[in-house]
């Protein structure tokens, strides 16, 4: 239920919630879960208000609460800033499936444990000075069942500042320098990463941008702490209606996060990585588009963090990723469109575990990732108008696995083949829909 009056603004929802229950047969999880949002603000002034929040789950034993007070806060036509605080109580079983257990059992599994969280941004709009600055701070009990909390236990701070000249050219629209900081730390107080880039753009007319940067950067991963740095230029152009084109080179250092399983010793090690991307979209006629889009990432050895004898410029991994859109419009409801996707990544079995890093498994008949894939995805349509349309396609998927059977009665296992040459899936569809108009 939502609604407004007057300055006041509500919404609400209540959920009969079946699915956590259907996998126990009996006992007293074998039930529902009722879920509950509440949402209050109340304006004031220009563009400012006052808001509160409550959430509740229950699912048998165990509950999860949330609530809060925020607000936003217009001090002028430039200046605006933003305010939360958020508290969670939380009971839960650390037999089931949730991921807020840093708690200690006080009975079996159950325990109990609450949480704070805290937001504040402000920012500053002008004709060439823009400046924001936000803090953010989640306690390591903070747990919220309804929501998305991607990692706790972080304080966090990120600050932008930009000065940008708007000459009375015909040429530059405008151009002028960004800076950025990051800085995240635990509540221990041990630091966990830190950002600082430097940015110049200068953007003319025809939609045609030039950019370069410098960011330096520390990250702490697997209890090391890997100093980095990269630096991009990208330019990017449409100075003619039926061609646009864009490019991006960054180089630097990265680090690798899936050593082999062999490298000794095994630890997450920095390299040195290069990215370029590449696209472009063509219009030789009204009906016809070509859209192309290219992306190559490589992470190299770098001397000093792999034990010889590697050679300092072999290679850790690369990834290629391509694709070709094609769209004909044949009259104002007949178009066909067609995609062709390529993806592979190749890499040194001794320095890289590339089965982990794509979600598979190097262990002799477990779940296997392709390296490599490609697809053909085409698509007709007929389009009456809005709702009412015809739709054709056709699906065929490629990839470098294939299912070799063993002599001997041994199980079947599956292979790594150099090419995409085995079809893994097929698949034709039709569909209608139609538009009842009263």
């Amino acid at each position: 239920m939502t609604g407004k009056i007057g300055q006041w603004t509500l919404g609400t929802l209540v959920i009969d919630d079946r699915q956590p229950g259907l996998a126990y047969a009996n006992g007293p999880y074998a039930t529902r879960a009722v879920d509950g949002v509440l949402r209050v603000t109340r304006e004031f002034g220009k563009q400012s208000y006052v808001g509160a929040f409550a959430s509740s789950r229950d699912f048998s034993g165990t509950s999860n609460r949330v609530a809060s007070l925020d607000a936003r806060l217009k001090f002028s036509k430039n200046w605006v800033a933003n305010l939360q605080g958020v508290h969670s109580w939380t009971r839960q079983d650390s037999a089931l499936s949730y991921d807020c257990l840093s708690f200690a059992p006080s009975s079996g599994n159950l325990g109990s444990q609450q949480g704070n969280a805290l937001w504040g941004d402000a920012g500053y709009t002008g004709r060439h000075l823009y400046f924001s600055t936000r803090y953010s701070d989640l306690s390591p009990n903070f747990c919220t069942e309804l929501g998305f909390v991607n990692r706790i236990d972080l304080r966090q701070n990120f600050t932008s500042l930009s000065y940008i000249w708007q000459p009375q050219n015909i040429k530059i629209v405008d151009y002028g320098p960004t800076v950025t900081e990051t800085l995240d730390w635990n509540h221990a107080g041990v630091l966990q990463d830190w950002a600082a880039v430097a940015q110049f753009q200068l953007e003319l007319r025809n939609q045609t941008s030039f950019t370069v940067n410098r960011g330096e950067r520390m990250e702490r991963f697997a209890g090391i702490d890997f100093r980095q740095h990269g630096t991009a230029v990208s330019a990017s152009t449409q100075a003619y209606k039926w061609i646009s084109v864009s490019a991006r080179y960054t180089g630097g250092t990265g680090t690798n996060y899936y050593p082999a399983q062999t490298l000794a010793p095994f630890q997450p090690f920095l390299g040195s990585t290069k990215r370029v991307n590449f696209g472009f979209t063509l219009r030789p006629s009204s009906r016809f588009r070509i859209d192309e889009t290219w992306i190559y990432s490589r992470l190299g050895v770098r001397p000093g963090w792999t034990t010889p004898p590697f050679n300092p410029n072999g290679n850790v991994f690369s990834n290629y990723l391509n694709r070709t859109k094609l769209n004909y419009q044949f009259t104002r409801e007949l178009s066909v469109r067609l995609i062709l996707d390529y993806n592979a990544t190749i890499s040194n079995p001794e320095l890289f575990d590339v089965q982990t890093s794509l979600g598979g498994s190097d262990l002799m008949n477990s779940f296997k990732v392709p390296t490599k894939q490609f697809t053909a995805d085409v698509l007709l349509t007929y389009l009456l108008h809005p709702g009412t349309a015809f739709y054709a396609g056709y699906n065929n998927s490629l990839s470098n696995l294939s299912l070799v059977q063993a002599a001997g009665g041994n199980p079947a296992f599956v292979m790594l083949n150099s090419s995409p040459s085995n079809t893994t899936s097929r698949l034709f569809f039709v569909k209608v829909s139609y538009l009842l108009r009263y």
